[in-house]
């Protein structure tokens, strides 16, 4: 899991306590169902959109055998999207995102005093 942000440097405490105040937030609450639905609706819209290339079609079907994984169409994987619930984000979240797992990095003149510790719930 990655996440990735382009901020000023000046900001960049702003920017971290705002991604790990959001983070926080996915494992302590359940996502609404709106935008669970919406992020559904945007995640199978580009699965179908990059599915438009054959080349992509073949990456597709090669990385479901490269990670050992059964042969799955686009139709079965929408319906597994579609099956995904808020518990399922919330208890992903909960096992993903630990301080044990995190890592930060920087690009840019920034220095690790010049960052302030956060914590996660």
């Amino acid at each position: 899991m990655q996440i990735q942000a382009g901020v000023d440097t000046k900001r960049l405490n702003q920017a971290l306590g705002s991604v790990i105040a959001e983070i926080n937030k996915v494992k302590s609450e359940l996502a609404e169902a709106g935008e669970l639905q919406r992020a559904k609706e945007i995640i199978k819209g580009r699965l179908l959109i990059q599915l438009e290339d054959s080349e992509a079609v073949a990456s597709f079907l090669a990385k479901q055998l490269i990670l050992g994984h059964s042969i799955e169409t686009p139709d079965e994987t929408i319906k597994h999207i579609d099956a995904v619930t808020a518990e399922d984000i919330q208890n992903t979240a909960a096992e993903l995102f630990t301080a044990e797992k995190l890592a930060f990095s920087t690009v840019g003149p920034s220095k690790p005093e010049d960052i302030k510790p956060f914590k996660f719930v």
